[in-house]
């Protein structure tokens, strides 16, 4: 009778053993795991994520309306000076006198004033750019970190699942004899521990999605929807290290050094003399038969004022910005040998890991619950095998993210598209 109830309880054993070979067959072919949806969820692909984050992040909000300050000065620069107005009366000469003064800034110091707001507007534009560009890559690694804790917390709640089918199977076995005691607690221990990993792994899956939200300026329970899109294969390294003189941050340089030298020409033209037209009336003037018009041109010029200072401050500007392009792009070129080369790694890793490592590791697995079924092999054995099992699937999940993050830097650092 004995006999009888341990054949039951292994051929129990063995159809889970069956269950789970056919739940790994199923995963293996879309690993790493892929999260169930949760209703209430706001999933997004990457692309749409990007989409949502251009069109409503707070620092590009706050980027668009320092363009709009720059556009303003540019207006402001070409403002012409107010007029001076100036009337009088006398008790000898004219009953009342009137006149007008205008400042004439017509020898190139309005255009050369608003020349330079339009360079500095232009600089203000690259700046929006680098904006953007830091919050891309921001935002695409917090949507990685995001799918990352998806994935961990999905093979978590697999391993939790799979360790509590086990241990009931194992809590049988030892009911009846079939199995030591030792098991049993193995089998316990083993599920603490799975149901303990799995609800860490699901609460770091809210606290990425938070880093997710603040960029998109939700506050849905975000998720992503699948991996971050990156090349089949890596391109040529040199096709990239040509884009780099592309990158915001040289740019940015570069116009800043435009920018500065069309203040030194404005320093130049507000050192040039200034015309000022003077015009007036004499009204009421006994020593007049009539109205005396009087008409006049002054210059206001700049003797003490020559704005050399200032003519050699944009100057040193303007070669400080030059150096500073140069030292952006060789930043650049060895910012993208490093992403380059990591990406290559660990796009190598994460090929070998799915096409080799994980399914030696699904078959070891399934080979160690049919021999443990069989009694053939003992528990730790089974134990290890579906742990090295889920090692591997988030192994693969963790390659998968570090390609991704390599890539979103070599994005990072050619430019935002």
């Amino acid at each position: 009778m004995k006999t009888a109830h341990v054949l039951l309880v292994m051929g129990c054993v063995a159809a889970f053993c069956v269950t789970e070979r056919a739940r790994a067959e199923g995963s293996a072919a879309q690993s790493p795991t892929t999260p169930v949806p949760v209703a209430g969820d706001l999933r997004l692909s990457a692309a749409e994520a990007l989409r949502r984050v251009h069109a409503g992040a707070p620092e590009l909000r706050v980027a668009r309306d320092r363009i709009g300050i720059a556009r303003a000065e540019v207006d402001i620069a070409g403002v012409l000076p107010n007029p001076i107005v100036s009337a009088g009366t006398s008790t000898q000469a004219a009953r009342l006198s009137v006149g007008a003064m205008l400042p004439l800034p017509f020898l190139g110091q309005r255009g050369a004033s608003i020349t330079a707001s339009r360079a500095d507007l232009e600089t203000v534009r690259v700046e929006s750019e680098i904006t953007w560009n830091d919050v891309r890559a921001a935002a695409s690694r917090a949507y990685v970190q995001l799918w990352l804790a998806q994935e961990r917390s999905t093979a978590r709640k697999e391993g939790a699942a799979i360790a509590g089918r086990i241990g009931d199977a194992v809590a049988s076995r030892v009911e009846l004899g079939a199995s030591p005691d030792v098991d049993a607690l193995r089998t316990r221990a083993e599920r603490l521990r799975a149901e303990a990993d799995s609800l860490e792994a699901e609460e770091l899956v809210d606290a990425a999605a938070s880093q997710l939200s603040f960029y998109l300026g939700a506050s849905d329970r975000v998720r992503a929807d699948g991996e971050y899109p990156v090349p089949t294969d890596a391109p040529p390294l040199a096709s990239l290290t040509s884009r780099v003189d592309g990158n915001p941050l040289v740019r940015r340089e570069a116009s800043d050094a435009r920018a500065a030298e069309a203040r030194v020409d404005r320093e130049k033209a507000l050192a040039r003399p200034t015309p000022v037209l003077e015009v007036g009336a004499d009204i009421g003037d006994p020593t007049q038969p009539q109205t005396n018009y009087r008409a006049g041109l002054a210059l206001d010029i700049p003797i003490l004022s020559m704005r050399g200072a200032q003519i050699g401050r944009e100057r040193a500007s303007a070669a400080a910005a030059r150096s500073r392009a140069s030292v952006e792009l060789a930043r650049g070129r060895s910012g993208l040998l490093f992403a380059y080369h990591t990406f290559v790694a660990a796009d190598a890793r994460a090929k070998t890991l799915r096409s080799g490592v994980l399914v030696a590791a699904e078959a070891a697995a399934r080979a160690t619950e049919e021999s443990y079924a069989l009694g053939r092999a003992q528990l730790v054995a089974v134990l290890d095998a579906l742990r090295t099992r889920l090692d591997t699937r988030i192994t693969l999940a963790e390659a998968i993210a570090t390609r991704a993050q390599a890539w979103i830097e070599i994005e990072h650092l050619l430019g935002a598209p």
